[in-house]
């Protein structure tokens, strides 16, 4: 492998997602009140407990980061808070890997860790291109890559041909 190292970092969090919640919670905000106005106490504590799920869900959204890191020892990566430390593969126990274009939605049901029956285990953040790393234990992993040129690049003795755009489109 050359002596090229790659290293890149994403973040799940985008601004539309937080312009997403915020009409929502501030519907839940004003029923919340008018809730209180009518002394409803189960209203008060449902609405209440949406507005927790809610903030906990964007506070997750907003720590979600996938690291990623190739050199001539290997591929690792972590995916704050999920994986928090990096987790390395060899190119010993590396059967292949390819790139791939991937659908987020249908391939994986969205973004973040996500397991498919086409793919694995996927660490997505944002985009639609990935590393797909198949071991030779038979598992096999994606991770999100948004420079795609420069992997190739730095990866050029252990890539595989690049794989063909496996979504198919009805």
């Amino acid at each position: 492998m050359k002596s090229s190292v790659y290293s890149e970092t994403s973040k799940l969090f985008q601004p539309a997602f937080l312009i997403s919640f915020i009409p929502v919670m501030l519907v839940m905000i004003m029923l919340f009140f008018d809730q209180k106005a009518h002394r409803d106490i189960w209203g008060m504590l449902f609405i209440a407990l949406g507005l927790l799920t809610s903030g906990t869900v964007l506070f997750v959204m907003l720590l979600l980061k996938l690291s990623v890191e190739i050199d001539e020892k290997g591929v690792r990566f972590k995916y704050f808070p999920y994986v928090r430390k990096f987790r390395h593969y060899d190119w010993d126990s590396i059967r292949s890997t390819s790139l791939i274009t991937f659908n987020p939605i249908v391939d994986f049901g969205g973004w973040g860790p996500k397991k498919s029956k086409k793919y694995g285990q996927a660490y997505t953040t944002k985009g639609n291109k990935g590393l797909w790393i198949t071991l030779k234990d038979g598992s096999s992993l994606v991770l999100s890559i948004f420079n795609v040129d420069q992997v190739k690049a730095c990866m050029s003795d252990h890539l595989q041909q690049e794989a063909p755009n496996k979504t198919s489109r009805t």
